[in-house]
């Protein structure tokens, strides 16, 4: 149960490094700071594989002890466990900030939808086209567009 401890105790750090990165990520997309991206990007990906990487051994760990790695499975193992006083605290903390870095995500995801479509609004005033919305009418065949150019006429 010491390895699991120590694993558990690396998922926490790892899920709290996620959230701070994903803070980083979500003020520089409200600022419009795409320079910072980038290497958020870089640091979220390393994150995300090393969360994997510890999931994948906590799942062989249940999985050597005929337990379902999910939540429910989980919880109710460390529940049975006499070192549960120990480990359970922990496991429900790392469920508690999954779900914290979740909500962040989806966050970070509606402020690079909303500058996409604000983008997009900008494009199609540049190209005269304020109107346009998509690529195929509503007969399912493609809209005839013309090329569309940038008035420069300001």
């Amino acid at each position: 149960m010491k390895a699991l401890y120590v694993l558990l105790q690396q998922e926490k750090a790892g899920i709290l490094e996620f959230i701070k990165t994903l803070r980083e990520e979500q003020t520089a997309l409200s600022q419009g700071d795409t320079n910072a991206l980038e290497p958020l990007l870089t640091t979220k990906n390393r994150l995300i594989d090393e969360l994997n990487r510890l999931e994948a051994q906590r799942s062989a760990i249940a999985a050597n002890a005929a337990v379902a790695p999910d939540r429910q499975g989980m919880t109710r193992w460390l529940e049975a466990q006499p070192q549960g006083k120990l480990l359970l605290p922990l496991w429900q903390e790392i469920l508690v900030l999954a779900e914290e870095a979740k909500n962040i995500h989806l966050l970070s995801g509606k402020l690079i939808a909303e500058q996409l479509s604000r983008t997009s609004e900008a494009l199609n005033i540049l190209t005269g086209n304020p109107n346009r919305q998509s690529l195929y009418g509503s007969d399912g065949q493609s809209a005839g567009r013309s090329t569309p150019r940038i008035i420069d006429s300001a």
